[in-house]
This record gives C-alpha cells, sequence and structure tokens, in this order.
C-alpha cells in the first residue's frame, strides 16, 4: 500500500541585514531578502548574487545574502544549491535556529537524513520553541532512517506543544507503517479528522482496514477520501486496490486508470493495471503498461507479472526467463519468482542446472505443491524418474486435486515400469482436468 508521506519542508523565514548596508546596495538588499515572496525566483537569486559579488559588505551581511539566496534555491526545489548556500552562510557565521533549521530541510530533502538530524538538532538547541525543526527531526528518524521509537518520541514532544492534523498523521504513519501498531494508528488518524477532514487522512484510515484484511472497510474509508477530494491520487489508487482484493478487476481497473489520469507516470498503478490486464488475457495491453511501469522504476512484482505475460500470453520463454531472473535477483527470498525462474526453464528445456538451483531454493523457502511439481517436471527432463516420482507425490500429497502433479506421477511411475499405479494417475487427472493431456503433449511428454 501507498503510504501518505509528509516531507520536513515548512516555511523558511527572512533574514534582512543586520546592520546599514551599502547605499548602491539598498534596491539588491529589497529583492534579496524578498519578503513576503514578491519578487520572482531569479529576480531574488541575482540580486543576492550581486550583493555577494560586490564584495563591500560586512561578513555578517554577506551571511545573510547567502542565506537568503539558499532560501530561494530552496522555493524551487534546487536543493544542492540551497545547501551550498546554507553551508556558507553557517561558515560566515549565520548560526541561528533558522539557518540550521533552513539547512536542515535541505539535507532532508537531498536524502542525507543523517544530517539533516544533526541540523534540527542544532536548531532545536538555539531555540527550543523551533516546533518545525522538532518535527524535520521527528519527520527524518520516520522517513528517511526508519527508527521509529526515536520519531514517536519526538512525536509525542512536538504534539504536547501544539496539534495539528498533520502532526497526528506523521505519528500515525510511523505506529501504522513503523511499529504496525494499528490501533494507536487509527486513535490518530480520528483525531487529525476531526481537526481536518481532509482526504490525505482518509487514505491513511483505509490503509488501516487494508492492512487488517478488512478489504469492503478500506474500500469505504477509500471512497470517503475520493468523496472530498477526487484529485486525491492516494485515494483513487489505494480504492483500486481495494477493488483488486475484492476480485472487481473490471473496478480496480477503471480506478487504475483514472489514477493514471491524475499521474501518468503513477509506476504502481501502471504495474497494477498491467497485472490486471494479464488477468484478463489482455497480454497486448498488459505488457504495454508493465513495461512504462519499469521504464520508471524496476520492481521485481513488475517483472515477474511481465515475465508470466511473456510466458503464458506471448508464449516467449525466453523473455519471460530474463524478466524471472531479475525478479529473483532483487528479491532472492521470494519463492514465488525462484519456482517461476525453474518452471519455464524446465517446460523449455533450457538451463536445467540453474533450474534445479532456482527450484531447489523455492522448495527450501515453502514446501509448495505448484514447487514440488516444477521440480517433478525437471526431473523428467533429467530422466530421473524416482526423483520426479517423490517430486509429484509430495505435491498431490499436499494438494490432492493437483491435476498436472498427478498426472506427472502417473508418467514417472510408468517410466518406472508401475503400469497399474501409472495408468491410476492419469485417469484421475484426467478427471480433475480435460485438457491435462494435451498440455502434457505440449511438453513432448506422453505417457
Amino acid at each position: 500500500m501507498r503510504r501518505v508521506l509528509f516531507s520536513a519542508a515548512a516555511f523558511v523565514a527572512f533574514a534582512a541585514p543586520a546592520s546599514a548596508q551599502a547605499p548602491q546596495l539598498a534596491e539588491q538588499w529589497t529583492r534579496c531578502v524578498n519578503e513576503g515572496f514578491t519578487f520572482e525566483v531569479d529576480i531574488a537569486v541575482n540580486a543576492c548574487t550581486a550583493i555577494i559579488g560586490a564584495q563591500i559588505e560586512t561578513e555578517e551581511n554577506v551571511a545573510i545574502a547567502h542565506y537568503n539566496r539558499g532560501k530561494e534555491h530552496a522555493r524551487r526545489s534546487a536543493w544542492a544549491l540551497a545547501l551550498q548556500d546554507y553551508n556558507r552562510a553557517i561558515e560566515l557565521g549565520y548560526r541561528d535556529a533558522g539557518s540550521y533549521y533552513a539547512r536542515g530541510q535541505a539535507h532532508y530533502e537531498s536524502r542525507l537524513f543523517d544530517l539533516a538530524v544533526a541540523d534540527y538538532t542544532d536548531a532545536l538547541a538555539r531555540d527550543a520553541n523551533q516546533l518545525d525543526a522538532l518535527g524535520g527531526r521527528a519527520d527524518a528518524y520516520q522517513y528517511g532512517l526508519h527508527n521509529y521509537d526515536l520519531a514517536i518520541a519526538d512525536y509525542d514532544a512536538l504534539l504536547a506543544r501544539r496539534e495539528t492534523a498533520n502532526d497526528f498523521i506523521r505519528r500515525g504513519n510511523a505506529y501504522q507503517y513503523g511499529k504496525q501498531d494499528l490501533g494507536r494508528a487509527i486513535a490518530d488518524y480520528d483525531r487529525a479528522l476531526q481537526l481536518d477532514a481532509n482526504a490525505a487522512v482518509q487514505v491513511d484510515r483505509g490503509n488501516i482496514f487494508y492492512a487488517r484484511g478488512d478489504y469492503a472497510q478500506a474500500l469505504t474509508q477509500y471512497d470517503a477520501a475520493f468523496v472530498r477530494d477526487p484529485t486525491e491520487v492516494a485515494a483513487v489508487f489505494n480504492r483500486g486496490n481495494a477493488k483488486w482484493a475484492l476480485n472487481d478487476v473490471t473496478g480496480a481497473i477503471e480506478d487504475w486508470t483514472r489514477t493514471l489520469g491524475i499521474d501518468p507516470n503513477y509506476a504502481d498503478a501502471l504495474g497494477n493495471r498491467g497485472d490486471a490486464y494479464r488477468s484478463q488475457e489482455r497480454y497486448d495491453q498488459a505488457l504495454v503498461d508493465l513495461d512504462r511501469a519499469l521504464a520508471i522504476r524496476v520492481n521485481a512484482i513488475d517483472l515477474h507479472n511481465r515475465g508470466l505475460t511473456y510466458e503464458y500470453g506471448l508464449r516467449d520463454p525466453i523473455r519471460a526467463i530474463v524478466d524471472f531472473d531479475q525478479a529473483a535477483s532483487l528479491d532472492p527470498n521470494n519463492a514465488v519468482y525462484r519456482n517461476s525462474a525453474c518452471w519455464t526453464r524446465a517446460v523449455a528445456e533450457r538451463e536445467l542446472d540453474v533450474a534445479r538451483a532456482h527450484c531447489d531454493a523455492a522448495i527450501a523457502a515453502d514446501l509448495n505443491a505448484d514447487f514440488l511439481d516444477s521440480r517433478g517436471l525437471l526431473n523428467l527432463r533429467e530422466s530421473k524418474w524416482q526423483e520426479a516420482w517423490n517430486d509429484f507425490d509430495a505435491a498431490v500429497r499436499a494438494n490432492e486435486t493437483h491435476a498436472h502433479a498427478r498426472y506427472g506421477r502417473g508418467i514417472s511411475a510408468l517410466r518406472l515400469g508401475r503400469t497399474a499405479e501409472g495408468q491410476a494417475d492419469l485417469s484421475a487427472a484426467r478427471a480433475l482436468d480435460r485438457d491435462i493431456a494435451r498440455t502434457w503433449e505440449e511438453y513432448g511428454l506422453t505417457p
């Protein structure tokens, strides 16, 4: 589930020159300080640059010019440039709580979370009432460093001083996604809704029910979020997830399509819709969506789903193997990915030694009937009749209605000379699946 994150970004105060400046720079200072954001960013940046380059101001005022230029860079999210200016301002002696808070924000947005924590701590040491720094440090602990205990401690201190919906939401996130304490999370979200009935809170509240497996109640929450704000992308996307979990494939596709109308590059919506198209055997559309999702970011789930599209939809085992291998390399402990990498090779009679390594890893993680069935097929390919029978037998014991494994056990028994036993399994498998013999014929393996 996608969570709604709240960054440390907040209002950064203006800084005026500390003493009377050179008269010829008065107009530049007005633009550089840019109180009320009267001027465009480029105008303010150029004015600050002119003051710095003039080399006639005091060192203290040059530091202030750097700080203000950093503030302007931050306005357009040019965080590397902002950091350069904040660093220089602090080096030159501009070291109040605001300068450390501003640099902490730039470090946070640059994903330098340890440095952000240090700056927010310095800001609080200079001004214990710098509550945005306290909230920023909590965010860095939670969203950056994943230290949920320290994050909650800071949120607790923050909420003891002020109560805003955003503060409750962020602490709720720490309880929900970090501590898995859903009771406290929902209490925080409920309090946030009392303070500000916005769609984002409703989404997080829905995520609680989704995590509990109560998809119908989650859907109710996402519906409420959508009513509050039809452009809240998380509400629409997660509503699609809930519909998918409730087997409403058409409804899920509609919501993921609506999500992409809000954000065409929402990779998770593309990946999910691609998998939904695959489930409907709309393989060409599935491939388009999965390709687009993977072009935005590499994701093991989408790689695996694209592999399934190649394997079962487009009958292209070579490309399927490439995707399954990449998915397994990204998540080597995922038994499903390892099994797919084995199964496709076994069907296509390719790299059987590599296939065995994948099958063994999958079975070591989970004695699943499908995984045993895959290795059974692999053993048949390598004429290991007894090993094949053992795997198919274990698969059937795990799932008596597994027609594929029962048919494989029948072929294995025949290879071992156990004719009556083999014929009985073949007949039972055909009773479970009338097309099972044709499937095995496609492998080139017949009784």
